[in-house]
């Protein structure tokens, strides 16, 4: 069963994300804050994933992907970017991304694309950090 982590400060995204990716079979973990993330993962290594906002206190999701890099460097990161959030940083900052709003099925292929690439590299090849295959909302 793929584990992941959702971190948003809004705790109505935070928990549909949670019940759609729990219905998907995923074993997840949602929490409000990168520190706790941070937390979480320092005691969860296995973490098949972390999806992200960007915009949050304390802790941007920029920084948080570099923070849990650290804990678990082959760890893939997904970014959720609101408007007005640089691409250029997000491509540098995220192993993927995906523009708000978006939709379920956008979402999913995103997540799907990354477990799939990062699965790749295990077997071989490195994933590369372009962002490229951004998923947009319809």
């Amino acid at each position: 069963m793929i584990k992941l982590i959702i971190v948003d400060d809004d705790r109505c995204v935070r928990k549909i994300l949670e019940l759609l990716f729990e219905k998907e079979g995923f074993r997840v973990k949602g929490v409000s804050r990168a520190e706790a993330a941070l937390e979480w993962l320092k005691n969860n290594r296995d973490c098949d994933l972390m999806i992200t906002d960007v915009e949050m206190p304390e802790m941007n999701g920029f920084e948080l992907s570099r923070e849990a890099k650290k804990i678990n460097a082959g760890l893939p990161v997904l970014g959720m970017l609101g408007n007005g959030c640089s691409r250029s940083q997000a491509g540098k900052s995220f192993d993927h991304f995906i523009a708000k709003p978006f939709d379920v099925e956008g979402l999913l292929d995103a997540v799907n694309y990354l477990l799939n690439r990062f699965a790749e590299s295990k077997n071989g090849s490195a994933p590369s950090r372009s962002g490229e295959g951004e998923f947009h909302a319809v």
